[in-house]
């Protein structure tokens, strides 16, 4: 299949392109995209080992590929977590700046302070209107930022830096695929 090598050309051009120096190989990033298995690891295992600055690039890539991996189920909970709590603080939020925009334009529209555009001077009601566009349009603002920041930046930075600092426990990992590959072994029969 032709368009299937160039299309895999092409995302390992375009990977080594975002990576620089790091030398990834078709394995390791056909490796990377694959889905593995939904295991949520216990929050213990997760902040078990000490958090250091890896030496080189090649080794926070080997981190980050490591840590992404193993506790995919974790991040992918850390994201969901984020947008829960975003939808409860822009619920919170929200209505605080909808009463506060709608005061405020209330009081605005009221004052006989005359608003022209152009030659034409606004009645209350185009006032009324005007602030009520401006206050729809900050809620929406304000919305787009936090989105933004609660469930994209913040809950990325969090993941990046965690996959990238956490060292790695070989003995602790060696010790679970044993057991995994213990448990998956067929038990022999008592005679």
């Amino acid at each position: 299949d032709g368009g299937g090598s160039s299309a895999s050309d092409a995302a390992m051009t375009a990977a080594s392109d975002l990576l620089g120096d790091v030398q990834v190989s078709h394995k390791q990033l056909t490796d990377a995209l694959t889905l593995q298995p939904i295991v949520f690891r216990p929050l213990g295992e997760l902040f078990d080992t000490a958090f250091a600055p890896p030496d080189d690039a090649q080794k926070a890539h080997d981190r980050l590929v490591h840590h992404v991996h193993y506790f995919q189920t974790n991040y992918l909970a850390l994201v969901g977590l984020s947008m829960l709590l975003y939808a409860y603080i822009y619920a919170q939020f929200g209505i605080f700046l909808a009463v506060a925009g709608v005061c405020a334009g209330a009081h605005h529209a009221t004052r006989d302070t005359a608003i022209k555009v152009g030659e034409h001077v606004l009645t209350r009601t185009q006032k009324r209107l005007l602030f009520g566009g401006v206050v729809g349009v900050t809620l929406l603002v304000t919305q787009a930022l936090l989105y933004a920041v609660w469930c994209v930046a913040f809950p990325v930075l969090i993941i990046v830096a965690h996959a990238t600092f956490k060292k790695r426990d070989a003995r602790k990992r060696l010790t679970v695929l044993y057991n995994q590959k213990m448990a998956s072994k067929p038990k022999r029969k008592s005679e």
